[in-house]
């Protein structure tokens, strides 16, 4: 029997693409015959290819499976059109910066994200967030995503994050040479190199896995955004007008909130506003399905767009990485108004004294985690049989830890690595103790028996891509300091 219900909603989804049978056919890699007989009701597409007809329709998989428009406040039907546009232009910024043939790296990482996002909308609030990153730099502003979404390849072609998670490597603007670097190695800590071309390489690169964060993010996205208090206001204001035929914004006011951020989910047009003042538990319980958009007022992003404004610079041209900038860390005296970003690490800093952008991430990393260092891997590292760049400092460590001794044994897929990096993160092996089969797989990969111990006092561990956006912010900020030093007194107060 016909089922006419999914001929004709893909039919009409293609008419308001503008879309031929030819071209729907060509997009999702299908013939102008498959197209018609699925809109004559003569047969149906495979679940492989509902997801890509999905994508290019505009609509998520549960719509197009169940012909109809779902009432979801994270799916908007004008924005979630737009989504093959922001793929497009998330690949032609691939191309722009990677040259016509990218590395089959770069490729396969866009392509494993693209199918982890398909069906989800996601990529429509990048599209938000790449409009409000391009806002702020264009009036010379500075802002930073939290968590982990700068484990996203796309986020980062897409202007969203300064943070690349690609492994390491050299980047030649000029030629579009690509040279992959040791996987022990962060981007950030490549020596210089000339490219054969005779123009200078630019290192990046972080080793950032993409398949929890983009999993998490899909189920009931939660973006926070720092910014200096002058942006919060347009933040809002763009957030209002880009998702105004898809859903309505409502500001959330939270009691006992000492210094409230701008906090808002998008709601159905038919919902009901939340009331003028809700507890946290009200919260949780009423919105924690909805989608998040928080916006924190940030000092360090203050200071870093008034220095700019300032010295006629952009964060962009901001030498954070220079040897003075990085040996203040260690060997100078952080002032006391940074106490709200670099002061707290200080003591930690004077202890292990990295010397490099890896070994201050490390400490940052070490510092906001539970049980990852004192009575751990501290007492490791003071007898010298420990270097600061094994330690476990986040839960990314035990990912490419545990995927690389999955390669040496052959082992194929990254779903072990996830499952012990989660349990590690949330401190399962701590509390519960880390079942036996587990330790012995551990041991057959080859993973040392301090580093299972380790694994088994950490009560929590932070995200990677979160201190990084964080200490990328602050050394920028640094730098002011080692080279600017009365406009940034002056811009603190001092």
């Amino acid at each position: 029997m016909k089922d006419y219900s999914f001929g004709n909603f893909i039919c009409a989804l293609r008419v308001r693409r503008g879309l031929s049978q030819f071209q729907l056919g060509t997009l999702v890699g299908v013939s102008n015959k498959a197209v018609s007989k699925w809109e004559n009701g003569a047969s149906k597409p495979q679940i492989s290819t509902c997801r890509k007809l999905a994508e290019v329709l505009g609509v998520t998989l549960d719509e197009l499976l169940s012909c109809k428009y779902l009432s979801s406040a994270s799916a908007g039907k004008e924005v979630f059109a737009m989504s093959y546009d922001l793929w497009k232009k998330a690949h032609k910024r691939l191309l722009d910066i990677y040259g016509p043939n990218p590395p089959v790296d770069m490729i396969g990482r866009f392509e494993t994200e693209k199918m982890l996002m398909m069906g989800s909308g996601l990529i429509a609030h990048f599209g938000y967030l790449s409009t409000l990153a391009e806002y702020s730099r264009k009036i010379g502003s500075h802002i930073s995503l939290r968590g982990e979404i700068g484990n996203s390849f796309v986020a980062w072609l897409l202007g969203i994050t300064d943070v690349n998670p690609m492994q390491p490597h050299y980047l030649c603007d000029r030629c579009k040479t690509v040279e992959f670097c040791s996987a022990g190695q962060d981007g950030w800590d490549l020596p210089p190199k000339r490219c054969a071309c005779g123009h200078m390489m630019y290192p990046d690169g972080h080793r950032l896995p993409c398949e929890k964060t983009l999993m998490n993010l899909s189920e009931a996205p939660n973006f926070d955004i720092n910014m200096p208090p002058e942006l919060l206001g347009d933040s809002e204001r763009l957030l209002r007008e880009y998702f105004a035929k898809d859903a309505q914004v409502a500001r959330v006011h939270l009691k006992n909130d000492e210094t409230p951020p701008s906090r808002c989910i998008l709601l159905n047009h038919d919902e009901p506003l939340p009331p003028a003042e809700l507890s946290w538990e009200e919260y949780a319980k009423r919105y924690s399905n909805k989608v998040h958009y928080v916006f924190c007022r940030s000092n360090v992003e203050q200071g870093i767009q008034e220095l700019c404004r300032a010295t006629n610079r952009t964060p962009e041209n901001v030498d954070f990485l220079a040897a003075d900038v990085i040996s203040v860390y260690t060997h100078a005296e952080i002032p006391e108004c940074l106490d709200f970003a670099m002061k707290p690490l200080q003591p930690l800093l004077r202890q292990i004294k990295p010397n490099c952008f890896s070994g201050i991430l490390k400490t940052e990393g070490l510092q906001h985690s539970t049980g990852a260092w004192e009575d751990n891997q501290e007492l490791l590292w003071k007898k010298g049989m420990l270097p600061i760049q094994d330690v476990i400092a986040f839960r990314e460590d035990v990912f490419d830890t545990i995927a690389n001794a999955m390669v040496g044994c052959q082992y194929v897929g990254s779903g072990l690595a996830l499952n012990i990096m989660e349990q590690t993160r949330k401190g399962r092996y701590y509390h519960k103790g880390m079942p036996d089969e587990t330790k012995s797989l551990l041991r057959k990969m080859g993973v040392p028996d301090w580093y299972i111990d380790a694994m088994k006092k950490v009560l929590y561990l932070f995200p990677r891509a979160h201190s990084i956006s964080y200490l990328h912010s602050e050394m920028i900020l640094m730098w002011f300091y080692v080279h600017e030093r009365e406009l940034f007194l002056r811009a603190f107060g001092e």
